[in-house]
């Protein structure tokens, strides 16, 4: 599965409606470069963006940039064998402002702040948050599980992966961030006998195309030449 990633950024005075029209932007050149005849991003009834048949998406903003991921989910060709990687969905998720360590009542429960946030500071609080965040985009169909609350996504790093859970199913999580900013990109991930197989992991690491493509997309609003890395909480 490959993904693709566009970036737009905000035009002033960068309220909710210039937010919202640089999100579908974002969400319509990412389509194209997938190969969509349509780019046409449609609302579902919960709000989230509704990509056409066959594609998968997510799209997230800051009042400084959208970004949207879209990849091609449609049944494979005889001569291409489907993807591994064909859970529930996709999500990304980035966040500027930093999140009140008083949040992690509510973000992590303590099996989470054990493993993940031992030190209990800020910057790591933000990027579990949006991991979290774009964990719950990947697995919005797992209602059931989560109650439509993104919180109640449960993170747990194994084998040097961050894997988020709602019910049975599963998302690959990557974090990284930059100066100012943390984002996260999931992708919904099939788990037999909930073990992670070693082939999933590596049909859904074109996420690391993606994030190095943020830094190329958008290096102005998010900061000047900066270089992506992955974080520890992913790794």
């Amino acid at each position: 599965m490959t993904l693709h990633a566009a970036a737009v950024a905000v035009d002033p005075p960068r309220g909710p409606a210039e937010q919202h029209r640089a999100g579908r932007a974002a969400a319509a050149e990412a389509l194209r470069r997938a190969g969509s005849p349509s780019t046409r991003v449609g609302r579902r009834r919960d709000g989230a963006p509704l990509f056409p048949q066959g594609f998968a998406g997510s799209v997230t903003h800051t009042t400084e940039v959208a970004l949207a991921v879209v990849a091609d989910v449609s049944p494979a060709s005889p001569a291409s064998p489907a993807p591994r990687a064909t859970g529930p969905g996709i999500g990304v998720d980035l966040e500027t402002r930093l999140p009140h360590p008083r949040a992690a009542r509510l973000l992590l429960d303590e099996r989470e702040r054990a493993q993940l946030w031992p030190d209990a500071d800020t910057l790591t609080l933000r990027r579990l948050l949006v991991a979290k965040e774009a964990a719950f985009k990947a697995l919005s169909s797992c209602r059931s599980a989560h109650g439509g609350l993104f919180w109640r996504v449960r993170l747990q790093r194994r084998d040097g992966l961050l894997l988020a859970a709602a019910g049975d199913h599963r998302a690959l999580v990557t974090v990284l961030d930059g100066p100012g900013w943390a984002a996260a990109l999931a992708v919904g991930v099939d788990l037999a006998a909930d073990v992670v197989d070693a082939s999933d992991v590596l049909d859904v690491l074109d996420v690391l195309d993606v994030l190095d493509a943020l830094a190329v997309l958008a290096p102005d609003v998010l900061a000047p030449g900066v270089q992506l890395t992955t974080h520890a909480v992913a790794s």
